[in-house]
């Protein structure tokens, strides 16, 4: 087995050419580049570890001391009363010495339909007067915790 070294920048520029194009899929795109698709599902997960570590100050010191890690990742489909049908990106992250809780991130493709459909969900939980929780604790839009909105 051959391992290439591929320059940071190469990898970066592969990572946002990738997610510039919301319809591909990590297999298309990496048959586009040449690229064996593990390699790109690595940077693409790389790059969103990376960005959950500059917004989070929690999730990167728990990173930073390894007490989580990269698991394995998926695609799920959510249908959603308010915006229908919606694929996001699961990354399950161990947390080390628990055999049993995860981290687990959703994310949608930045510039695709379903990261705007997010943004529409997370602007609609935050309207002026509404916490992001119903009272009950249920996440607002979800069913059957928010019939009235």
């Amino acid at each position: 087995m051959v391992v290439k070294n591929y320059p940071p920048e190469f990898k970066a520029d592969t990572v946002a050419l990738y997610e510039s194009r919301p319809d591909a899929t990590i297999r298309s795109a990496a048959a586009d580049l040449g690229i064996n698709p593990e390699t790109l599902r690595n940077w693409v997960r790389a790059a969103g570890i990376g960005e959950l570590s500059l917004a989070s100050p929690l999730f990167r010191a728990l990173w930073n001391r390894h007490v989580v890690g990269a698991q394995r990742g998926a695609s799920i489909r959510f249908d959603h009363p308010k915006v229908d049908e919606v694929w996001l990106n699961r990354e399950m992250l161990a947390i080390s010495g628990a055999d049993g809780p995860h981290l687990v991130v959703l994310h949608a493709r930045s510039g695709s339909a379903d990261a705007d459909k997010l943004m529409l969900l997370a602007s609609s939980a935050l309207a002026p007067g509404r916490a992001g929780r119903g009272g009950d604790g249920c996440l607002l839009g979800s069913p059957p915790c928010d019939e009235t909105a």
